[in-house]
């Protein structure tokens, strides 16, 4: 009797620690080498006159997210590097990128295990406003 009882534990046991907590989905991490799907500024004058700058990123094109907070982009002939880090799970500040800042971050919204669109918040000038989007799945 002792036996079945102290296997019955030990069967709980394992059972229950192979169960994790939450809703089972793993945090998403943005650090990776990321393809570049799309590329576009919208900018518009005070005339209310709008126009969209697009690039359709090729199989070479990719924004390279590293832990060090750099981010290394290769967008058509172009090599960049730039600086970012973290606000949040979907906030992100990427230097260079926009007119963001620490108060105005851009935003990854979606941002999924194999996709995730950057946003940069809009900027206004006496000119009109702008702002960027890109597009990038794993």
């Amino acid at each position: 009797m002792k036996t079945v009882f102290l296997l019955l534990i030990v069967v709980t046991f394992a059972v229950l620690s192979g169960c994790s907590s939450g809703d089972g989905m793993e945090p998403v991490v943005l650090v990776a080498k990321w393809k570049l799907v799309s590329d576009s500024t919208a900018m518009s004058s005070t005339g209310m006159e709008t126009s969209t700058a697009s690039y359709k990123g090729t199989v070479a094109d990719y924004f390279d997210f590293r832990s060090d907070g750099k981010c290394y982009i290769k967008e058509g002939n172009v090599y960049d590097t730039l600086d970012y880090h973290l606000k949040g799970p979907t906030r992100i500040v990427i230097s260079n990128f926009g007119d963001n800042d620490d108060d105005h971050p851009s935003v990854i919204d979606p941002f999924t295990g194999n996709r995730a669109v950057i946003t940069s918040p809009l900027s206004f000038s006496s000119g009109g406003f702008s702002y960027r989007t890109v597009t990038l799945k794993k």
